[in-house]
């Protein structure tokens, strides 16, 4: 094996520098674009309407003035419905970001999205 080329490992030093901070910028990027991210969205029937931010956290609820004649149970299965499509919403759109920054076919991106995903919408069982 012979002496490396110290020109050679410069240059890809440089460039695996370049890399990470490419990585770096698009990473702050990508969380800008997640603080104000927020979906509304409704149930079905249009019972309640609810906003959610990018973690999924509600961070508003309307209801429509006919809850006020129906079940407290209807209602409440209206705003789960509502929630639930909200994160749905979230957890796609959080993909399409993630998908534009870093690139569709970049692994970290894939990991990234596939723990937004799992956080926002858990398999029937999963759930707090």
């Amino acid at each position: 094996m012979g002496i490396p080329d110290p020109e050679a490992s410069r240059q890809h030093l440089a460039a695996w520098k370049g890399r990470i901070d490419q990585l770096a910028a698009d990473t702050q990027a990508m969380s800008a674009q997640f603080e104000g991210l927020k979906v509304t969205a409704a149930d079905p029937d249009g019972l309640a309407q609810v906003t959610v931010d990018s973690s999924g956290n509600l961070v508003d609820l309307v209801l429509s003035e006919r809850t006020r004649r129906i079940s407290t149970e209807d209602t409440a299965q209206a705003v789960l419905a509502a929630v639930q499509a909200a994160k749905a919403q979230i957890a796609e759109r959080s993909a399409e970001i993630i998908s534009e920054t870093l690139g569709s076919d970049s692994a970290a991106g894939q990991a990234i999205a596939d723990r937004v995903r799992s956080q926002l919408m858990p398999r029937a069982g999963e759930e707090d």
